[in-house]
């Protein structure tokens, strides 16, 4: 049975905590190349990995937290959206918040066995704040599939 201990993380860095232990003990997994979260952006595969009954089945199986976050990015592709402003926008904290997306974040990895988010994930201005992407195709896609769920 594996032990476990209670380590402080700041909350602003619990989702790059997911993405180390994603990963396995010779550094294999999520992180190999691009990680959960780095200061790299995260873009839409190129082999289109994410498809729309992937799509269709992540809304399906999603919890209400993860249905929020994709609801309020769809509804506003392009834009980019700071960490507060979407916890704001789904009447959450900034630790439930990162709680959603670090589930999501393991979801991506073990469930539907891919390497990337849907919406592009990045650290901007001189503090260094998470903003949130979602391109209009995946907007798309996404309020398709919440219309089926």
């Amino acid at each position: 049975m594996t032990d476990f201990v209670m380590v402080p993380v700041p909350s602003d860095r619990v989702l790059e905590v997911y993405a180390l232990l994603a990963t396995d003990s010779a550094g294999h997994g999520a992180a190999d190349g691009a990680g959960i979260l780095s200061s790299a952006s995260f873009e839409l595969p190129s082999s289109g990995a994410w498809n729309y009954e992937i799509i269709e089945r992540l809304m399906r199986e999603a919890s209400n937290g993860v249905r929020l976050v994709f609801d309020y990015l769809s509804d506003r592709p392009g834009q980019e959206i700071s960490a507060n402003n979407l916890a704001v926008g789904i009447d959450r904290t900034r630790d439930q918040l990162n709680g959603i997306l670090g589930v999501f974040g393991r979801n991506v990895i073990n469930k539907y066995q891919l390497d990337s988010w849907l919406f592009r994930a990045m650290r901007s201005g001189s503090d260094q704040t998470m903003v949130y992407v979602m391109t209009e195709e995946v907007a798309e896609m996404v309020k398709r599939a919440r219309k089926r769920t």
